[in-house]
């Protein structure tokens, strides 16, 4: 990872601007098999291959599903939580737009579901 980390966006464990590449990622994706990795609005998402999905940066609006402060390391998004939308491990894609938006797809019923800032950007009509 690299670039802008004042939030922890980078998943580095540090706030600091990342110039080159660096990491290997630590925290909770340690020994995952990542598949896919999405950037929003200061947050990341990490989406592993058994459908575990995993986020750092900026945590507040809901963004990284409940977490009120930022993340600075990779967590799980799922530890700990039960889901009615989505379950965990059955996320097949997600995307971390602008302003704490975020948007997953189930593997189970193909579904699009949302989370963070409850602003009219999710699409809920707000």
């Amino acid at each position: 990872a690299w670039g802008k980390g004042n939030e922890g966006q980078t998943g580095l464990g540090h706030t600091m601007t990342a110039t080159s590449p660096a990491g290997p990622l630590r925290g909770a994706l340690e020994g995952v098999r990542v598949e896919r990795v999405r950037t929003g609005d200061e947050h990341c998402l990490a989406l592993a291959a058994d459908g575990s999905l995993f986020g750092f940066g900026r945590g507040d609006d809901g963004r990284l599903w409940g977490a009120m402060r930022n993340v600075l390391s990779p967590a799980s998004l799922c530890a700990g939580r039960a889901f009615d939308a989505v379950a965990c491990g059955s996320v097949v894609d997600a995307m971390g737009g602008s302003r704490g938006a975020c948007v997953g797809v189930g593997r189970d019923d193909g579904g699009a579901y949302s989370w963070g800032s409850p602003r009219p950007w999710l699409g809920r009509g707000g």
